[in-house]
């Protein structure tokens, strides 16, 4: 049987709102699969069948004109951003909505075509189906790319923040932090001494142990109840700044940001809130986020303020809510995105997209590179992290990458779950999962994948 559907027809069928819409596609789905046993019967059947296929025919055209509306509304938001969102972020969604508006065309083109030709049922019911199941899809779309504009329209920032100088003469960086900064430079002098690369720089520490965002405004306050320290890591001491400090007393964090003109400073939160952005300008105890980076300000107004990406809980961990190293990762670095956004923070050290992207590696067990659940293990796990913080700070100073650094360490007891030693095997994934999450470190990239 054979159904040519005439060029003078058009008719939309006017839907009040969105939730009569999805119930009306799903009565079309319906009809769309029943027309394929309709047109195999009598010809009052047949009369029927072609009522219904013009009737799901308006009902795509309304969908497709629904399309073309809400791409006219994202284009004015999208205008609406250009005098303060992030140029090159405008010109991503400008490019998304013509990718989208494009496909639209296309879809309204196909459906234009087959009402002027000549179809057999079989070939209507299946480009039906196919053009309901395309419209889904933009409608899909259109919501991500509506998600991408109002999270653009944050990128306002909160405040100024001066880009970072690799090549400054006598660089001098201080990472504020925790454990988890341990982590990331346990390896990191080795690593650099391996690399044959000068020692024109000076990196430190300001260490406090389970240190969040607010621990270190009470520290500065005199009003933390936890010792910390102030330790040299790498290149050229400063000499007059290193120590321990007591409870209570905030003198030696203090004189570490108030004696040094700091060229970068590095913050991140503590694992437990690391991944709820929500919390963090919030008076709580995962919040103080705007008044440490005020005091930084305040001392240290030439300094670029920078954020560490740290790692993920092992899926296992008690602490882990989110049940999966991958997923707490995910949160990690949407809060660490919402951080960039509304701050200016582009110096990002994703050391933790590092060690997620080993994770996704063949090399990876259930222990997941963490003896503890928490922190990561000796051996590779703490090298990828190394190889991160090398890759984004050292690198792009020197010309030096971390691919084919000979650093190694083979003597580690591998029967405790966790520790994997670095070997010219071993060395080599982690490395190629380093500078992968330099290159994308919002997305995981299994290292296995990629030849260097």
């Amino acid at each position: 049987m054979i159904h040519r559907f005439g060029g003078g027809f058009f008719l939309y069928i006017c839907i009040a709102d969105n939730i009569i819409r999805k119930e009306m596609r799903k009565l079309f789905a319906l009809i769309i699969l029943s027309v394929g046993l309709l047109s195999s019967c009598n010809s009052d059947l047949a009369e029927r069948v072609e009522v219904l296929e013009k009737t799901t025919v308006a009902f795509l055209q309304s969908s497709i004109f629904d399309l073309y509306s809400e791409c006219s509304e994202l284009r004015e938001e999208i205008a609406a951003l250009e005098m303060t969102a992030d140029q090159a972020d405008v010109t991503a969604l400008k490019k998304s909505l013509a990718a989208l508006e494009a496909e639209i065309r296309k879809l309204s083109s196909l459906l234009d075509t087959m009402m002027e030709s000549y179809y057999t049922s079989e070939e209507v019911d299946a480009l039906l189906k196919q053009m309901n199941e395309d419209i889904s899809r933009l409608q899909a779309s259109v919501a991500e790319l509506e998600r991408r504009i109002a999270e653009t329209s944050g990128t306002v920032s909160k405040m100024y923040n001066p880009p970072v100088n690799f090549h400054k003469a006598d660089l001098k960086v201080l990472d504020i932090g925790n454990s988890y900064t341990q982590d990331a430079q346990t390896y990191l002098p080795q690593i650099i001494k391996a690399s044959g690369i000068d020692d024109d720089f000076s990196l430190y520490r300001a260490f406090r142990p389970s240190a969040s965002f607010k621990t270190w405004v009470d520290c500065w306050n005199d009003s933390d109840n936890e010792y910390y320290s102030i330790d040299f890591c790498a290149g050229t001491s400063l000499g007059g700044i290193s120590g321990s400090g007591s409870a209570s007393d905030g003198a030696l964090f203090r004189k570490a940001l108030q004696s040094v003109k700091w060229d970068i400073i590095l913050i991140h939160q503590v694992s437990t809130y690391s991944n709820d952005y929500s919390l963090w300008e919030g008076d709580g105890a995962g919040g103080y986020l705007q008044e440490l980076i005020r005091i930084i300000r305040v001392t240290n107004p030439q300094a670029t303020i920078g954020y560490l990406m740290t790692h993920s809980y092992r899926g296992s961990y008690w602490a882990n809510s989110e049940g999966s190293s991958y997923l707490r990762w995910r949160n990690i670095a949407d809060a660490t995105k919402q951080l960039k956004l509304e701050y200016d923070i582009d110096f990002i050290i994703p050391y933790g997209t590092a060690v997620q992207n080993l994770r996704a590696s063949s090399l990876n067990d259930s222990y997941e590179f963490s003896e503890d659940g928490t922190h990561m293990g000796a051996g590779l796990g703490d090298y990828v992290a190394g190889c991160c913080y090398f890759e984004s700070l050292l690198a792009p100073r020197y010309g030096v990458s971390i691919w084919g650094n000979t650093f190694r360490l083979t003597d580690l007891d591998e029967s405790r779950g966790g520790r994997r030693n670095i070997t010219d095997q071993t060395a080599v994934v982690a490395q190629k999962a380093a500078i992968l999450a330099t290159l994308d470190m919002w997305n995981v990239s299994d290292p296995d994948d990629y030849d260097m």
